[in-house]
């Protein structure tokens, strides 16, 4: 950000450094990664950097899309090539676009102090191209499988991360009055039901206060932090489900 004022960095300046990444991923032409075919702690270092710039930038300028095949083509097959053949980043590293959005919300995130204003933004087509989501499907398989304390599925590792913190869930839900305490064990637990079962919830048959603990946990969860992309996808779209159906 550009002073005290919260505004934001020149698209211009942001075109450039995109530019500029786009150019550095061409020097080996022999695959999509920094060093070529090969991920290396170049790509590591990178990371953080372009996974915010890719849900960040859409946020404070309009159309400016870091996965812009047509414009910063390198840089769009580098997004495509972690996702695709880097599973632990998919699966457990990645953030997810709510959470970089509600950080670039919050004061002091470089930014002065003074939170800037975003712009409205449709989610991403890729988030439900079929392609993809058997790109995600098959990171997840290729992630478990030499992890024997992960679940076999998002839903349910979702499911099994409240199981495992319900204590502290229920703590900090009631504390920040989401759910009443006395509900609050049984809420989670029909959370973490209903993700078990893969998030394919009869309305009306799910009572108040699950209801207000998967809307508790669309809100309060942070990605990383809470759980890998994956996991809480499988939470955001549950919180969507039920909100249709009110």
């Amino acid at each position: 950000f550009r002073g005290y004022g919260g505004d934001a960095v020149w698209r211009s300046d942001f075109e450039a450094t995109l530019g500029a990444t786009d150019e550095l991923l061409g020097k080996y032409s022999d695959g999509p990664f920094f060093h070529g075919a090969r991920l290396s702690a170049a790509d590591c270092a990178w990371a953080p950097f372009l996974e915010r710039y890719a849900a960040q930038l859409p946020c404070l300028h309009a159309g400016l899309e870091p996965r812009d095949r047509k414009r910063w083509p390198r840089l769009a097959a580098w997004y495509e090539a972690m996702d695709r053949e880097v599973p632990a980043y998919t699966s457990r590293v990645k953030g997810d676009e709510t959470s970089w959005r509600r950080v670039l919300a919050q004061a002091g995130f470089g930014n002065a102090g003074v939170a800037p204003v975003l712009l409205e933004r449709e989610p991403a087509d890729i988030a439900d191209d079929e392609t993809h989501l058997a790109a995600e499907q098959a990171a997840w398989r290729a992630f478990t499988a030499s992890r024997a304390y992960v679940a076999a599925t998002p839903h349910e590792e979702a499911a099994a991360r409240i199981v495992r913190n319900h204590k502290a869930l229920i703590s900090d839900a009631a504390r920040k009055g989401a759910i009443d305490e006395s509900e609050a064990d049984v809420a989670f637990r029909g959370c973490a039901e209903l993700l078990a079962d893969g998030g394919l919830a009869e309305l009306e048959d799910v009572p108040p206060a699950v209801r207000a603990a998967v809307e508790y946990l669309d809100e309060r969860m942070c990605v990383p932090r809470d759980m890998g992309v994956l996991p809480a996808k499988a939470i955001r779209a549950l919180a969507a489900h039920l909100r249709a159906g009110r």
